[in-house]
């Protein structure tokens, strides 16, 4: 049972409608995707910004409505503003009621327990509301951590991988490194340990500068000792360091929520610095999303694709996510048309490269999947009697999880695990295949699902599967296309 939240201050976040195309066609990204990235012409992002931002008038009237309801508005965004009141502020203006939660060993956390209504006097320009819904924050082992027995975590240790092991496995050239590229990375707390960076990169053999920090939404700069974000965030920037050492690498710190999300993958879209791919290694069940959030998150990657930024996202580590119903279930942001969903795999003592247990796959609950994936999935369901899904399939590649990575954390020399170590190493694959484009990759899931090219880029991983799914030859909802061939790869992408 919740309790009133009361005179508690928090941010919310506006997204509103745009002056004009206010929704960017599916056709249009399709397209974009399907050339390769040397022929195309991305948007300049400060065009885009003023062609399709919210009308001055808009802003305007949203900015009398929020001072006439007690309510500050801190930031201004793409088609959104950021503002900050108490609680109860909100509650009256958006005629809802907001109350304070615990759910199992989280720490507490509000929860509208109505609908949101905007009046009419600002209705027609108000899309969604993120911020008054927060999600449970748990308590937990940090993911770069390890609780299996110290001899299990051992014999991991000797066979985690450094960088150029895997740059071999994947068949990328040891020339390319990142240089000139961009990558950013959502982080969501904990802070970063510079020792244990340059050790692990001591470890890998290679030298890198110290990420970069914007924060976002008032944010900590530094962030707070929370051991889950504080795991992550050192898996993310060391694979990335470790296999693009060249690379800069900005660190977009914000909130954990559905409005800490969104706003800093626009922040990101939009920021002087550009980056080139964004790395997400976090993520949630499709059902903790309001549906605003995913429509907020179509428009964003959408853009995304439109300035030719890869956002990579973790596809999960509970498998195909089973609930006590017996439903499978997939992670968010990764279900997303436009982001590249990447899952696990493992590898034997034997060398043969398996789909991992745990990775996270299966089909999205809403709508159909996108054009370039249609075959896939329909070649998938052929072969199986017990699929019938047409929606979005994820993941859409994968690498391996096990042995793991090299990395060091609170001093000690350990291993990646999971998925959120896949969408960090990917991420440093694609600015290794933008340094030696040329160009940027952007949103290239169609090259990947070209189903007549005499080579794949990516190598199909045939046995495993997760909880639910099997691998089996072309794409399945347990590893997706597979791993990458780097050179195939680099061959697909340049046309």
């Amino acid at each position: 049972m919740g309790r009133a939240a009361g005179d508690e201050r928090i941010r919310a976040t506006l997204w509103l409608r745009g002056e004009r195309d206010d929704r960017i066609a599916m056709e249009t990204i399709a397209a974009l995707g399907a050339l390769s990235p040397r022929l195309r012409s991305y948007v300049d992002r400060r065009e885009l910004f003023r062609d399709l931002d919210t009308s001055a008038d808009a802003r305007a009237r949203i900015t009398t409505f929020c001072a006439d309801h007690d309510i500050e508005i801190v930031a201004s965004g793409f088609r959104s503003v950021v503002t900050s009141g108490r609680i109860g502020d909100y509650e009256r203006a958006f005629a809802t009621k907001i109350a304070d939660f615990r759910y199992g060993r989280s720490e507490p956390f509000h929860r509208r327990t109505t609908a949101l209504a905007a009046p009419d006097s600002i209705a027609p320009l108000v899309r969604g509301i993120f911020g008054l819904d927060a999600w449970p924050r748990f308590v937990a082992p940090a993911t770069g951590a390890t609780n299996a027995p110290a001899a299990a975590s051992s014999a991991r240790d000797a066979r985690a991988e450094l960088a150029a092991q895997t740059l071999i496995r994947y068949n990328f050239g040891s020339e390319w490194t990142g240089r000139g590229e961009t990558i950013g990375i959502l982080r969501f707390g904990g802070t970063f340990d510079e020792d244990d960076f340059v050790a692990a990169l001591t470890a890998h053999g290679v030298r890198a500068a110290e990420p970069e920090i914007v924060a976002c939404d008032g944010a900590s700069p530094s962030g707070h000792h929370i051991e889950t974000f504080e795991g992550e965030l050192a898996i993310d920037v060391q694979v990335i360091a470790a296999h693009a050492p060249d690379a800069r690498i900005v660190l977009y710190t914000t909130s954990h929520g559905e409005r800490g999300f969104l706003d800093a993958i626009e922040r990101a879209l939009f920021d002087e610095r550009r980056p080139a791919t964004l790395s997400i290694s976090f993520g949630h069940l499709e059902y903790r999303w309001t549906h605003a959030a995913f429509a907020r998150l179509d428009e964003l990657a959408a853009v995304a694709a439109l300035l030719g930024v890869t956002l990579l996202a973790a596809s999960g580590d509970s498998g195909a996510a089973i609930d006590e119903c017996g439903d499978a279930h997939v992670n968010a942001p990764a279900s997303n048309h436009y982001i590249l969903a990447c899952g696990g795999t493992t590898i034997g003592t034997d060398g043969h490269e398996r789909s991992w247990p745990q990775s996270g796959g299966g089909f999205a609950a809403r709508g159909e999947a996108p054009p370039w994936q249609r075959e896939a999935i329909a070649a998938y369901a052929a072969t199986r009697t017990d699929s019938n899904h047409t929606s979005r399939g994820l993941p859409d590649v994968s690498a391996q999880v096990d042995p793991g990575y090299r990395m060091v954390y609170h001093g000690a020399a350990t291993f990646t695990t999971g998925t959120s170590a896949v969408a960090p190493l990917w991420a440093a694959l694609v600015a290794r295949l933008n340094e030696r484009l040329g160009a940027r990759a952007g949103f290239f899931a169609p090259l990947l699902y070209v189903s007549n090219a005499a080579q794949t880029p990516l190598r199909a991983i045939t046995t495993g599967g997760n909880d639910r799914y099997d691998a089996g030859p072309g794409w399945s909802p347990a590893s997706g296309l597979g791993v990458p061939d780097g050179e195939v790869l680099y061959e697909r992408l340049s046309g």
